[in-house]
């Protein structure tokens, strides 16, 4: 099963990239992940927000299942885009 982990990046990013990574860890033991904090940190802000958003949301469509973790923007949206597509939605809970 493939697993989009959805969280936070703005704000302290290094901070959010070190939590998404130990949460990915640990959904690793049960899943295959994707997380967008630490997959995408090859372009490291050479796309706009909105070209970021679309590049998530199309690799989003292609997973069995969205796992989220706090609040924000994008969060929400990736929570509202999966509702939409019929992908299932689970909270974080540490």
């Amino acid at each position: 099963m493939i697993v989009y982990l959805s969280h936070p990046y703005t704000g302290d990013t290094e901070k959010n990239i070190k939590h998404a990574s130990s949460i990915a860890l640990k959904l690793s033991e049960r899943y295959t992940v994707f997380s967008p904090l630490n997959n995408f940190d090859f372009i490291n802000g050479e796309f706009s927000y909105k070209r970021m958003m679309e590049m998530c949301l199309d690799l989003l469509s292609k997973t069995d299942k969205l796992i989220y973790y706090g609040d924000s923007k994008g969060v929400r949206i990736e929570i509202e885009w999966a509702k939409k597509w019929g992908i299932p939605v689970e909270e974080w809970t540490e």
